[in-house]
């Protein structure tokens, strides 16, 4: 398929869809050795055009849909050569399920029946279109989670998908109806799809509801657009969306013009940057891919791919509101298509987990910082100390930038210093390594990577977040300008303005949790607001 190859005794990253026809064939024979009792191939509209597939017998074939893509001097001359290479299938298989659905779905059906007669096919709709065999009902969705009740010749129930993505309805009816056709029946089906996922397709990033998550998929073209950003949108209710993708070289020229424009119709920011260039310089595609934005649609031109990724995440935290970022065609991939060669590069995912959990970093070295000086009062490095990725002063030992890992190793000795310097406070940075042995901590504050988190203190705990009033401490009235955060804060006891010396919002997460921690100590409202206004960063 497009995006690996297994079969039984090989696995590796695929670089065509469908292998050239001696590949194939020994795909086939290794499958046979490996005793697989299937095998699952994507037939491309090319593989099928230059009969790399030529003998190969399909038990089932699947049409899925099409659109107006491929097209170009390379590819496909016109639509029409598209559209037929594509129905080729049809004629070398021996059952069919067709996409009620789908664009041409009924010049589809009328191939596949005519070359199958009507008993060896079947139709599927998730919009549960007359004719169908295969249907969905009670089509739910919701940040991730995707649900509907399946009705077949055979059997009917509840399918829950591991993935999201409206559209993946139809590619889980899909299966059904090829799994029907071989006699798999639902006690198969079913868990088997509440567990599938496939790396760098529609895979989501982070934990549903958090501030700032990721869909890292392979949607490349205008038809995977106008599936994959009306989903995001309705499946995100009020998250900004933040699209990262490119254009490939040399071929498929119209996606330059057609990506930049339907991406603005769903999107807040868009960033454009390397997508398997080849022989078209980065610079000149992403270029090309500005003047199509649509005027008023906020863009940034990013060529080097992997600090595009940082940059998205960036503009997530700083702004207003829940994020996700739309890390778009290039999926779990591992090379750019550069010149004549494929260069190794990360996946994008992998990008965006470090930028996270660099920012999750951040957001402890800023909340320690505060805290310190709320601590501190009106006596610098009087009253607390600290044990920090940028700081260590235990009232004996001083130094900038320490190796975090080394003195929580030490810890120990810290808080016997801090104890015979007479210091009532040591704030302790603790990464998910050092969790170890959090019992003999006064407090425990565990923010995340989206700003929200939890202060404990013995048998009691309060919540914070910026984003809803559900949690214990929360902020309201929130502006940024001229240096300064300032914010109207809630907690059960009371509320107060609150100011910090710093610019961007995303720092209300590390402010809030000095709020709940320093009310868990008994910090009144007056040196909490000094502190905070005063500090340091």
């Amino acid at each position: 398929g497009s995006i690996d190859t297994y079969d039984g005794i090989e696995n590796f990253e695929s670089h065509n869809t469908t292998p050239e026809s001696p590949d194939l064939w020994r795909h086939v024979a290794n499958a046979r050795e490996a005793g697989l009792p299937y095998l699952d191939m994507e037939v491309s509209s090319q593989g099928l055009k230059y009969d790399r597939v030529l003998g190969l017998t399909l038990d089932v074939a699947c049409f899925l849909n099409i659109g107006r893509d491929h097209i170009s001097p390379v590819e496909h001359p016109s639509f029409e050569d598209y559209f037929e290479s594509k129905l080729r299938i049809f004629d070398q298989a021996r059952s069919a399920v067709v996409n009620l659905d789908g664009d041409q779905a009924d010049v589809a059906l009328a191939r596949a029946e005519a070359a199958l007669g009507d008993g060896r096919v079947l139709r599927f709709s998730a919009e549960g279109r007359d004719g169908a065999d295969v249907w969905a009902s009670d089509v739910r969705s919701e940040l991730g989670r995707v649900s509907f009740v399946a009705h077949t010749p055979s059997w009917e129930g509840p399918v829950a998908l591991a993935m999201p993505g409206l559209f993946n309805v139809d590619n889980a009816l899909a299966t059904i109806a090829i799994c029907e056709l071989l006699g798999v029946g639902a006690e198969r089906i079913v868990p088997a799809l509440a567990r599938a996922t496939v790396p760098g397709r529609m895979e989501l990033l982070g934990e549903p509801g958090s501030r700032v998550v990721a869909l890292v998929d392979y949607a490349h073209n205008k038809l995977s657009y106008q599936r994959f950003f009306p989903s995001v949108k309705k499946e995100f209710p009020g998250y900004r969306i933040i699209a990262l993708f490119g254009a490939p070289g040399g071929k498929a020229y119209e996606r330059r013009t057609e990506l930049p424009q339907e991406a603005a119709k769903w999107s807040d920011y868009l960033i454009y940057t390397e997508e398997d260039p080849a022989h078209d310089p980065v610079e000149e595609i992403c270029a090309q891919m500005a003047d199509a934005t649509p005027e008023g649609v906020p863009y940034e031109v990013i060529c080097d791919r992997e600090e595009a990724v940082r940059r998205s995440v960036e503009l997530a935290y700083e702004g207003e509101g829940p994020a996700i970022v739309c890390l778009l065609a290039k999926g779990d991939e591992t090379r750019q298509h550069v010149g004549d060669e494929f260069v190794p590069c990360r996946p994008d995912g992998e990008i965006f987990l470090e930028a996270v959990a660099a920012r999750a970093e951040r957001d402890r070295e800023v909340a320690s910082a505060l805290l310190r000086t709320v601590l501190d009062a009106d006596e610098p490095y009087g009253r607390a100390g600290i044990v920090g990725a940028r700081e260590l002063h235990d009232g004996a030992e001083w130094k900038r930038r320490p190796n975090l890992a080394h003195e929580l190793e030490r810890i120990d000795s810290h808080v016997r210093n801090a104890a015979d310097a007479g210091l009532p406070f040591l704030v302790v940075e603790l990464d998910e390594a050092a969790e170890r042995g959090t019992n003999r901590l006064d407090v425990l504050c565990t923010i995340g990577a989206g700003g929200a988190g939890t202060a404990r203190a013995g048998g009691r705990g309060l919540s914070f977040s910026a984003r809803g009033a559900i949690a214990d401490v929360g902020a309201s009235h929130m502006e940024s300008h001229y240096g300064y955060v300032q914010f109207q804060a809630h907690t059960p006891e009371w509320e107060a303005c609150l100011a910090l010396p710093v610019t961007g919002l995303f720092n209300l997460g590390p402010a809030l949790g000095v709020v709940a921690t320093s009310a868990l100590l008994g910090i009144d409202v007056a040196q909490i607001a000094s502190g905070l206004l005063h500090a340091r960063v």
